[in-house]
This record gives structure tokens, C-alpha cells and sequence, in this order.
């Protein structure tokens, strides 16, 4: 690709989110891009603020140094409409349309295993994540994980170690490590397998992007195994976007007594595979049994100890238990009739990241759903 496409991509990619990036990839080969007004970039769908951000000449400094950056690094910008790009059919429209590569793009173009999980996990948990790397590396199938500390690095070092191929999604970009002493296993990884990333190369290790980013293991994945975690682990949104994108689930089984169980054995209640050997996340017909995980709707009794009859008011109420304040108030902006990203930043006042990482997890709660134009919707409107 050459240098004025890679510079147009990264302009898009650290200008708009993913669903401006989209409408806005059609324009990539017009050789005006970096000249045109609001009023064009409108015309394509792009809301008025996220025109106004690619119109502002200011969006354009350092450009050209931020991708000599990346280059020097080995590093490339990807799209949805090339063959680089790791559109495995099981992913198609599940990623991000621009995306970050560091390393070998082969890597990413095989479906593989995501292996999730605590960052503080027990030597067993520990243990186990390192062997199913291992299997992975023998069977030629790539692991795919986060490169966080505890069980994302076991995995990790497991398909390394074993001259396997290995996938870090990161929550970060390119320029920078998290922890910092990762550093050296990400230039491993680099080497032996890819760094990706959805978020422009200067990006911190915010706390949002971290679920974001869950949502791209799972779509590379073939399948997900949850190792450890406690019920709050950011591993559960990787378990939820696998349901959601029809992947398979594994849990490993795990002492009653300790949190870091209590993730895995929830999953494993709903109807996630167990993992009793390193070999089964492979095994066709434990995957068949993964494959069939979805999240258990039971009906709550009445008081007679019948169950309730279930309508659209009994669901919009039961289903807004649990919810952040954010997520509360951005649920109640949305059924008061506010539906734009730039809608609901003004009402919740918080920032991008915060928003968009709420957003998502009520798409997954169901509470929401996105339309064309990532507008949103309540899926079960209140009564009037």
C-alpha cells in the first residue's frame, strides 16, 4: 500500500471511532481527502462533530512523522477492503474497519484459541494456560490473547516457548507497553507471531478500551477458553462477545472456594465446554458441546410459585438490574429519545472512551441495540 493510503488511514483511524471510519473508507482514494470541508464529509453520512474533526487542519500535524514511527517499528495500517486485512469469514463484520499490524500478517488469518483471564492467577491457572498453549503450537493453530499480566502472558509464552505462532490484541497502540515490563514479550511476540490494534499508535492504556478490545479477540478466535477470573474479571466480556459472535466457549474448572473460580464455574453452569485436558479446546466433539453455550434465560416465580408471565414491561424492568450510573443514565437517555454517540456525551458528560465502553456493555446485556448510522435503541421500551 503506499505511503499516501497508509497516511489517509491513519488520519481516519485517529480522527473518528469505527463506525465513522467505515462511511468514511470510501473516500480513501480521493486524492482531495485531507482538502475537504465539513459539508463533504457530511454528505457521506458522518455526523456534524465527527466532520468537523477531519476538517480541522490541526487533526493533520504530525502525520507524517507518527507513520515514519510506525514504519520504523515494522508496523503497517490495515483496512476492511484488502487482502491483509483478517477477514476470516466468521470475523466479517465483527472488527474494527482500520486496524494496527505489527508483525506477521499470517498469523491473524488463521481462526485460533483465545485464552482469557486473570491477571493474578493461581500456579494451576497459570499452569493450565501455558499447556494449552503448548497444544496450540503442536497443532499448528494460533493463540490469541491480550498480553496482560497472569494468565494472557502464560498463554502467550506457551505457544513462544514452543515455537508456536501467538496474537496479542492490544488496549493500547503501538507506541507504547502495558505493563511496562511487557515489552520484552511483545517484541517476542512481534517476532514470532502479531501485534494488533485497533486504537491509533499514541494511545495510553486507558481503562475503557480494555472491554473494546475483548470484543476483537473474540472475532479473531475460533474459540475461547476462560482459564480464571473473578465474577468481575474483564475475561467475562470476552465470554460474552464469543456467545454473542457464535463462538465456541470453554471454562476450566476450578475450586469452589476461590474467586478466581467464580467466572469460569458460571460459565461452565450456563453450558461453556469443561477443559479436563489441554487437548480439548481441539477435540471436535467438546467443541460441538461449547459451541452450543448460550446465556440462560429462567423465568422468575410469582408469588404463587408459578412462573411469571413474561412481557415487554416485566423485561424492560428486570433487565436494567445490575447496570453502572452510567449505563443507567445513558439507558434512560436513550428511552427519552437521545440516540447519537454525540448525543448521549453531552447528557452523560463523561469521555469517549467511558461512553462507548457503557455502550457496549449494555449492547451485550441486551438493554440496547445499534441501528445503521450507530444510532441506539432500547431493544424492550418501557411501558407508558
Amino acid at each position: 500500500m503506499s505511503e499516501d493510503r497508509q497516511l489517509a488511514l491513519l488520519f481516519l483511524a485517529e480522527r473518528l471511532g469505527p463506525a465513522g471510519q467505515r462511511l468514511a473508507l470510501g473516500s480513501l482514494n480521493d486524492l482531495r481527502l485531507f482538502e475537504r470541508n465539513a459539508d463533504e464529509w457530511r454528505a457521506v453520512g458522518l455526523s456534524e462533530k465527527d466532520a468537523a474533526r477531519l476538517a480541522d487542519p490541526e487533526g493533520r500535524r504530525g502525520l507524517e512523522e507518527r507513520l515514519k514511527r510506525l514504519a520504523a517499528l515494522g508496523a503497517r495500517i490495515v483496512h476492511c477492503g484488502e487482502a491483509s486485512y483478517p477477514y476470516t469469514v466468521s470475523a466479517a463484520d465483527r472488527l474494527p474497519p482500520i486496524l494496527f499490524l505489527r508483525g506477521q500478517g499470517a498469523a491473524w488469518r488463521r481462526e485460533g484459541v483465545a485464552v482469557v483471564g486473570s491477571r493474578k492467577p493461581s500456579g494451576y491457572g497459570r499452569e493450565v494456560a501455558q499447556e494449552i498453549g503448548r497444544e496450540a503450537a503442536a497443532r499448528g493453530v494460533p493463540v490469541i490473547s491480550g498480553a496482560a499480566e497472569g494468565i494472557d502472558t502464560a498463554a502467550h509464552l506457551g505457544a513462544l516457548d514452543a515455537r508456536g505462532t501467538t496474537v496479542a490484541v492490544l488496549g493500547f497502540g503501538l507506541f507504547n507497553a502495558y505493563p511496562a515490563s511487557s515489552r520484552e514479550l511483545l517484541e517476542r511476540i512481534a517476532g514470532q507471531g502479531a501485534l494488533v490494534s485497533q486504537f491509533p499508535p499514541e494511545t495510553p492504556p486507558d481503562r475503557p478500551n480494555f472491554p473494546i478490545r475483548n470484543a476483537v479477540i473474540a472475532a479473531l478466535a475460533e474459540t475461547v477458553v476462560v482459564v480464571e477470573g473473578v465474577e468481575t474479571s474483564g475475561a467475562g466480556y470476552t465470554a460474552d462477545y464469543a456467545r454473542k459472535f457464535g463462538r465456541t466457549l470453554f471454562a476450566v474448572p476450578g475450586d469452589i472456594g476461590r474467586p478466581q473460580s467464580a467466572l469460569p464455574n458460571r460459565l461452565l453452569a450456563e453450558g461453556a465446554a469443561a477443559v479436563t485436558k489441554p487437548a480439548d479446546p481441539f477435540d471436535p466433539l467438546a467443541r460441538a458441546i461449547g459451541a452450543k453455550t448460550r446465556r440462560p434465560a429462567a423465568a422468575r416465580p410469582s408469588p404463587s410459585g408459578k412462573p411469571a408471565e413474561t412481557t415487554p414491561e416485566t423485561i424492560a424492568t428486570e433487565e436494567l438490574s445490575g447496570l453502572s450510573d452510567l449505563e443507567h443514565l445513558l439507558t434512560d437517555a436513550i428511552s427519552a429519545g437521545k440516540q447519537t454517540v454525540d448525543e448521549l456525551l453531552a447528557v452523560s458528560q463523561g469521555d469517549i472512551g467511558q461512553v462507548n465502553a457503557a455502550l457496549l456493555a449494555l449492547e451485550l446485556k441486551g438493554v440496547v441495540r445499534q441501528e445503521p448510522g450507530r444510532r441506539y435503541r432500547r431493544r424492550h421500551p418501557p411501558a407508558r
